[in-house]
Formats: structure tokens, C-alpha cells, sequence
């Protein structure tokens, strides 16, 4: 593997910063395919939780439905809540979750949807009580000990949520998720070595996910292992997600590796855009010391979308300065991508 010195380190980093594919999770990519939903916070921003009384319920028809409903067991309540869950609508969902608990208080499959539940919604203190509680009575669940590591991650906890995640795989190796956001910590702490492990062992146990080749794709580019992260990045292609994330990342890699033909290709897929296809690569071209290939680029960027011309020439000064003075200017004032 070849490791990269610390100035091409330090522009690697700097790129993944500034290219718009960036997240909170920097290029990564997690299981929480639920964004936090802000009428469900305020639905359940009131303790306690009693979901059946709120005021402020944001389902009228399904409220109906509720008081024509014959007796139901717990488990049709669960299966009920099941229902609501799956079509994202959290506060039915919990509706049914909380009257299950009230017919079987001790049911901590319930409790640790209600923690599935108020994780997807952001409501992280509250599924952290979930979780905690489905450990009281079961103290070898280890979705449980996931599902916590997932609320400290989310809250920027990643040494609790470490500690949490190794608990959960010591009782059980085969949670890939588990896996995926132990490679996620690793890569934040530089141990690239570790995170590609964590990774391939999550790939293992469920190889046609995309993400996970998106994930240790970044951890081989981090590490300085291009032609490794070339061929991850398109694997996860293959494995059809193609998000633009993906295509700009292997764009990154392929300029990383000097083939900027192959990555002007991948800018302008994952983007669709010729302007930003090229505002990019000029990018690279200028940290890389290639002034003339950048002004080059940033011109053709210009002349692609006009309205972007104080941007893109903006670039295009940097780099004329650039050609004029060794060395490069100052990384703090890098060119920028487009978005």
C-alpha cells in the first residue's frame, strides 16, 4: 500500500473538505437512509411521551381509524406499529408501540423498535432510553449494544460509540452495520488499516450493498492506495449506487492517480454538469502543481456555464498566479469546487 507524504495527505484532506460531496460523515456513507423529520420531533418534544393525548397530532384520519378499531392483542399493536413504521409514519408507529408495551411492559423486541424508531427520527436521548432498557432485561442483546453505539455516533460520541459497537460484535460478529460504523471511526482516527478490515468484514456479510464499497473505497484513497480505491469505487457501481457521491469520489481517486482524462468522465457523470466537471479537475490540475493543464480547465469551465464565470475565473486567477510564483499559493486559499 502506498502512504502518502504528509503534503499530498494534506491536499487530499483539503479536497475531501471542499468537494460537494461532502457530508457530516465527510464521503461516507451510513445506514440512516431516514433523515431526522421535524414534525416528529415536535410531535414528541414534550415529556413525557403520550403520544395518544398530543394536541398537536398531525394525523386526523388516522386518529379516526384509531377509535374504530375492535380490541387488539399486543402483538397486533406490534404488527400495527410495524405497519406505520415502514411507511415512515413515525407517530402512528409509536402509537401502537407504546399501547403493545402497555398490554406486555416486558416485550423488549417493542422496546428496541421504539429505540429503531426514535433513532431514524433524531431523537437520540429518547432511543438511547430504548435501548437501555431492552439491556436491562436482556444483557447479551447486541442490537441493543448497536443500536447504542448508533445514538452515541450520531451525537459525536465516536469513543462511546465504539465502545458500544465492539461490545455488540463480541456477542455477535455478524452485524454488518456494526461493522460499517466501526471502518467509519477507524478512518476519523487515521487507522485506515483497521477501517479496511471492519469494512471487508461488513462486505462479507452483505456483499450487494453499494455503500460499504463507497466506504472502503474512501479508506483506501485516504490511505494512499489509489488503484485500490479506483477499482472500489467502481465496484460499487456495479453494484448499482450511483449516487453522484460515488462518481466524484472515483473522480478524486483517478486524479489522485494522475488519469485526469478518466476522471473529467466521472465528474461530468456523477454531475451531469460540464462546468463543474472541468471547475474540478482544474481543481486537482492547481494542487497538483499544473498550472497551465488548470487554466486550461477552469476556461472550459467558464465558457460551459456562463453564470458561474466569477467562480470558475476566480479559479482561473489563482492558477495565472500560480504559473507565475513557486511555490503553490497557500492552501487556505484553495480554489473551489463548484456546486
Amino acid at each position: 500500500m502506498n502512504i502518502p507524504n504528509g503534503s499530498i495527505l494534506r491536499k487530499i484532506l483539503v479536497v475531501l473538505l471542499a468537494l460537494i460531496i461532502t457530508s457530516p460523515l465527510g464521503c461516507k456513507t451510513t445506514d440512516q437512509r431516514v433523515q431526522a423529520d421535524d414534525n416528529f420531533k415536535n410531535f414528541f418534544k414534550q415529556s413525557p411521551i403520550n403520544v395518544a393525548k398530543k394536541k398537536n397530532f398531525d394525523y386526523p384520519q388516522d386518529r379516526e381509524a384509531l377509535k374504530a378499531l375492535p380490541d387488539m392483542t399486543a402483538q397486533d399493536h406490534e404488527r400495527l406499529g410495524d405497519s406505520y413504521f415502514s411507511q415512515e409514519n413515525y407517530p402512528m408507529a409509536c402509537v401502537h408501540y407504546d399501547k403493545s408495551l402497555k398490554l406486555n411492559p416486558d416485550n423488549t423486541r417493542v422496546h428496541y423498535k421504539k429505540g429503531v424508531l426514535f433513532l431514524a427520527g433524531g431523537l437520540y436521548d429518547s432511543a438511547l432510553a430504548e435501548f437501555q432498557e431492552v439491556l436491562k432485561k436482556e444483557p447479551e442483546n447486541a442490537l441493543a449494544y448497536e443500536g447504542m453505539g448508533q445514538v452515541f455516533f450520531q451525537k459525536g460520541s465516536s469513543s462511546e460509540a465504539e465502545k458500544h459497537f465492539l461490545q455488540a460484535i463480541s456477542i455477535d460478529m455478524n452485524l454488518w452495520r456494526t461493522h460499517d460504523f466501526l471502518g467509519i471511526i477507524y478512518d476519523f482516527k487515521k487507522n485506515h488499516a483497521m477501517a479496511v478490515q471492519e469494512y471487508n468484514a461488513a462486505i462479507a456479510l452483505k456483499p450487494q450493498y453499494g455503500p460499504l464499497y463507497n466506504n472502503l473505497g474512501m479508506s483506501y484513497l485516504m490511505a494512499g492506495d489509489f488503484e485500490r480505491a479506483i477499482n472500489t469505487f467502481n465496484k460499487a457501481l456495479q453494484m448499482k449506487f450511483t449516487e453522484k457521491r460515488v462518481y466524484n469520489n472515483l473522480g478524486l481517486a483517478l486524479c489522485r492517480a494522475g488519469r485526469y482524462s478518466e476522471a473529467l468522465k466521472a465528474f461530468r457523470t456523477g454531475g451531469g454538469d460540464e462546468a463543474q466537471a472541468y471547475n474540478n479537475l482544474g481543481c486537482f490540475y492547481l494542487w497538483d502543481g499544473e498550472s497551465e493543464a488548470a487554466m486550461n480547465a477552469f476556461e472550459k469551465a467558464m465558457g460551459a456555464r456562463p453564470s458561474y464565470y466569477n467562480k470558475a475565473g476566480e479559479n482561473l486567477r489563482r492558477a495565472q498566479t500560480a504559473k507565475q510564483s513557486e511555490p503553490l499559493p497557500d492552501l487556505k486559499n484553495n480554489p473551489s469546487p463548484l456546486n
